[in-house]
């Protein structure tokens, strides 16, 4: 009787946390179906952001941080693949992020401006395109 009467008066935080539940089982079940080729590839791509974003927010000689704050956004994002990752194959997809950000880096102005927050001017912008540009951070 008693339990019930707690089903009854707490069935929202039942129901909510059930749902909880069905979307974790989703995910990693979609996450699953792919081949082993297929989850590495979206392991590189949100790593390849998580390095940017980590730039962006503590800019340069962090290095140590950085990487502990990509490995925190890696197992909120991968639990599962965090499970069975090395750090011996993490430092190896790491270095491999880092290697096409900075590809990346030198060769998009927009992303360089994105990650130090600079505006870059060609010579042939017009002074409308330079006030765009610093309006709309394009």
């Amino acid at each position: 009787m008693e339990i019930l009467k707690m089903i009854l008066e707490n069935w929202l935080i039942f129901v909510i946390a059930f749902i909880l539940v069905i979307l974790a089982v989703y995910a990693v079940l979609r996450f699953l179906k792919l081949t082993p080729k297929q989850q590495l590839g979206k392991v590189k791509t949100a790593l390849l952001y998580m390095v940017t974003e980590a730039e962006k927010e503590l800019k340069s000689k962090t290095g140590r941080v950085k990487r502990s704050m990509v490995w925190e956004w890696l197992v909120e994002r991968f639990p599962i693949i965090t499970l069975f990752i090395t750090e011996e194959k993490y430092d190896e997809l790491l270095d491999q992020a880092l290697e096409e950000f900075r590809k990346m880096l030198e060769s998009n102005d927009s992303l360089y401006d994105y990650v130090y927050d600079t505006l870059t001017v060609a010579e042939e912008d017009t002074e409308e395109d330079i006030l765009r540009k610093a309006v709309k951070g394009a």
